[in-house]
């Protein structure tokens, strides 16, 4: 006994009447030679009872105690005043922290989850070390990636209960008409029986049958966050209500998911424009983000700053949106690709194609459009401001309700006479290519295209080498406001008007008029 305690003595602090032993294994303290109290080196509850129980006994003060187990002075006088307040579960409860689990806060998770999206093939190792670099947040690889396979970033091998591996599958599969779909686990005739409950039996019986179908179910090539997903899938289709969701400000802007979809929005601008990711953002992401931009109302890209990345997000399928910074760079890459006139003409070709405008009657119209850049560019005449200034032109053509088929962005020193002959050559030649025929044609334009010269192109007649405007391929049916008309209308008296035309509306009744 004598050797061990010469073994121990090594290390001790040696006072009048306190000794604190130490070793790899344990700590314990010696009052008068006496043991007084010991415990684990791992137990960290057990010297501030000791600190306590010793000060409470009066066998040392505050500063003796703060000296023998080398601590400040203030916290001999914490654990003392917790211990007061709140017995020993307070002392214990004081454990120094975090846990390994509790670094994965919501924060973490987050910051995790943002570098994954923005850089989709990135290495747990490099996520950790730019949780580190950037934020001074130092998270294990294996801890990252248990956040990762959580949210089904990570694709792992299963093992299977045979012994058998597989690699965790896609909840949705592409079948053979290019769409994707969820393969579903109900039985024919399920819904009908379990749609609706009355009672308690009903509300049992229903339980049992959603855990068989459950069971009957091989899951084992989804992940963890899949076979949630499924979960809440099946319970929704036997009639279970499932938790509610959080509020979104914009999530009415998922009303326009199925009409984006039927209508090919995003496949018709992947026809044109191919840009890979950038800023972590794909095409796909960075045009749901301008077309909810325009849904909203955010009138400017610096307006955009006001959004609410976080719910915003959820309508682009990213925890938030891009920023002002990454747009702005997003659509200069676009600007340099040249191709906006031709992205116009294809979705003007879709939306012949499924309906969306009719093809026959055009009615052609321009507006000039203000520059308040700084950017020097033509000066053209706003009609509205009554003054020259920086701007350009856009020369829309719209169908019989209205509805947009083509427009030109043009400078301001391009006029509607020109642009007249070149929307209709444009507008025909999509029709051909969708199979219209585009004989059948009726322009109207205002005043700004009365010229006689214009009258003999689209009529294909008396069309000298020296005319400058472009030509068209066929003659139009047109129709144009008289320029002038004041001096000459008035000289026709009311009788001469025999003929009638009758004036057909959608929303009131039809009107003859002379």
């Amino acid at each position: 006994m004598e050797n061990k305690n010469n073994e121990e003595i090594k290390d001790w602090k040696f006072f009048d009447k306190i000794v604190v032993v130490k070793n790899e294994e344990e700590q314990k303290v010696l009052v008068n030679g006496k043991e007084y109290m010991r415990w684990s080196v791992e137990d960290q509850a057990g010297p501030r009872m000791a600190i306590v129980q010793l000060y409470k006994c009066g066998v040392a003060n505050q500063e003796e105690l703060s000296k023998i187990f080398g601590i400040h002075n203030k916290t001999v006088y914490n654990y003392i005043t917790t211990f007061e307040t709140g017995g020993i579960s307070s002392l214990v409860g004081e454990t120094k922290g975090p846990k390994e689990s509790w670094k994965i806060t919501s924060e973490v998770r987050y910051l995790i989850l943002d570098i994954a999206f923005r850089n989709r093939d990135i290495s747990c190792e490099r996520i950790s070390e730019l949780l580190l670099q950037r934020w001074k947040k130092k998270i294990s690889k294996n801890s990252i990636r248990e956040v990762l396979l959580e949210n089904g970033f990570i694709k792992e091998e299963i093992r299977k209960e045979d012994g058998t591996t597989s690699i965790e599958g896609d909840l949705f599969k592409e079948n053979v008409n290019g769409e994707l779909e969820l393969e579903y686990y109900i039985e024919e005739g399920e819904s009908e029986k379990t749609s609706v409950w009355e009672g308690e039996h009903k509300k049992e019986k229903g339980i049992e049958r959603e855990k068989e179908v459950v069971k009957n179910k091989d899951r084992s090539n989804y992940s963890v966050a899949q076979r949630i997903y499924l979960d809440q899938i099946e319970r929704a289709s036997l009639g279970f209500q499932i938790e509610k969701g959080e509020y979104n400000t914009y999530a009415g802007g998922l009303l326009f998911a199925p009409l984006l979809m039927k209508y090919n929005f995003l496949p018709t601008i992947k026809r044109v424009i191919d840009i890979d990711t950038h800023e972590g953002y794909n095409l796909e992401e960075f045009c749901l983000t301008l077309f909810y931009y325009d849904i909203f109302g955010f009138n400017s890209i610096e307006n955009f700053k006001t959004v609410y990345p976080e719910e915003f997000g959820i309508l682009i399928g990213k925890l938030s949106s891009p920023g002002i910074w990454a747009l702005r760079q997003f659509l200069h890459k676009v600007r340099k690709l040249k191709k906006g006139e031709k992205l116009i003409e294809e979705f003007a070709k879709e939306y012949l194609k499924n309906g969306l405008v009719k093809f026959g009657v055009l009615y052609i119209d321009g507006q000039f459009w203000p520059y308040h850049g700084i950017q020097e560019i033509n000066m053209g005449y706003d009609t509205v401001r009554d003054k020259t200034m920086k701007g350009s032109y856009n020369f829309i053509a719209v169908d019989e309700k209205f509805n947009p088929v083509i427009f030109l962005v043009r400078a301001s020193s391009e006029d509607l006479l020109d642009k007249i002959s070149e929307i209709i050559n444009k507008v025909r030649e999509i029709a051909k290519q969708i199979g219209i025929d585009s004989k059948e044609l009726i322009v109207i334009f205002d005043r700004e295209g009365y010229c006689a010269e214009l009258f003999r192109i689209l009529d294909c007649e008396n069309v000298g080498e020296t005319v400058t405007h472009t030509r068209v391929d066929e003659k139009v049916k047109f129709i144009s406001w008289a320029k002038y008309a004041d001096q000459w209308v008035y000289e026709f008296s009311e009788e001469e008007f025999k003929n009638t035309a009758t004036v057909k509306y959608e929303i009131q009744k039809s009107e003859e008029i002379k």
